[in-house]
């Protein structure tokens, strides 16, 4: 059977765009975090660490309409071994590659791998920035007062060593799902909370937030993929059996999108294609916000 006609469809896709070498000319820096060590950590499920993978699968095969004068820079790392024999030590090396990474092109995406990992992202990001606003929508708010690290620490890691002005507004939580502690107040962080159901009023208040903030801040997208219901997200450590639609996370990221304001930095996190069903559901609607993330850049 002849199936070149396959081959040629490459030049429509979006994975033309894609370079493992670097370019200089530049749409956007892709790092995909090929481990989950965090998560095991915190006692969830592994398996996140094949997530990167699936959903770059999916991403680079979308047909792809904006301007081909651009490149995408894809960063892998994996950290699997390492983040086992030293955890804290193997954080500070990513720390240091992204810092190495995080250039100066329009768009920064990480994709996890446990939500561990934006740690680093955030260090790295507060390396150029004084202040960093940040958008979580989770189940969880991952602040939880542990003294070893892992994928349900990292906003509480960040806000007690950083030195960047920090606010963090944590998205479709649940109360049965965080313990006091963990919500307890963070150093010299603004935290505010926006639990599950979310409020209707919700886009009006981000868009305040956002218009509110100078061009030199750093404004941050994070999704915990356990966030959203069981029906859009199952292939996830803990499934959510009432979490937030799939209609309210885009209008959430599309809020983002259109504000002039900041420099925009996102990530992705704890999808577990292990758990996913054959469609592989999970991972295509993480590649559709990535993609119109990726479309939103390139106009």
């Amino acid at each position: 059977m002849q199936l070149d006609h396959l081959e040629n469809r490459i030049s429509e896709r979006l994975e033309k765009l894609f370079s493992h070498e670097g370019s200089a000319n530049t749409l956007a820096d892709i790092f995909l975090h090929q481990s989950d060590v965090g998560v095991m950590r915190n006692g969830g499920r592994n398996g996140a660490r094949y997530a990167p993978k699936a959903i770059f699968s999916i991403l680079k095969k979308l047909a792809w309409h904006g301007s081909w004068n651009h490149k995408i820079n894809t960063h892998f790392f994996s950290a699997q071994e390492s983040e086992k024999e030293n955890f804290v030590n193997a954080q500070t090396k990513e720390f240091e590659k992204i810092s190495e990474h995080l250039t100066n092109s329009p768009l920064s995406i990480q994709i996890g791998g446990g939500h561990d990992h934006i740690f680093p992202f955030l260090k790295a990001i507060s390396k150029k920035h004084k202040k960093i606003v940040c958008f979580n929508i989770d189940a969880h708010c991952d602040t939880r007062t542990d003294k070893e690290a892992h994928s349900g620490t990292p906003f509480r890691q960040f806000a007690e060593l950083q030195t960047t002005e920090f606010e963090l507004h944590q998205i479709g939580i649940h109360s049965y799902s965080n313990s006091v502690t963990t919500m307890s107040p963070l150093t010299n962080t603004k935290v505010d909370f926006h639990f599950s159901p979310i409020e209707k009023d919700l886009k009006q208040t981000i868009e305040s937030i956002l218009n509110s903030v100078n061009d030199d801040v750093a404004v941050v997208f994070s999704l915990d993929l356990d966030a959203l219901e069981a029906g859009v997200m199952e292939g996830v450590s803990a499934v959510n059996h009432q979490g937030i639609s799939s209609r309210e996370v885009q209008e959430i990221l599309q809020t983002v999108l259109n504000s002039k304001k900041g420099k925009k930095y996102f990530g992705f996190y704890e999808y577990n294609p292990l758990y996913d069903n054959l469609s592989q559901k999970g991972a295509r609607f993480v590649a559709s916000l990535i993609y119109k993330i990726l479309e939103n850049y390139s106009k």
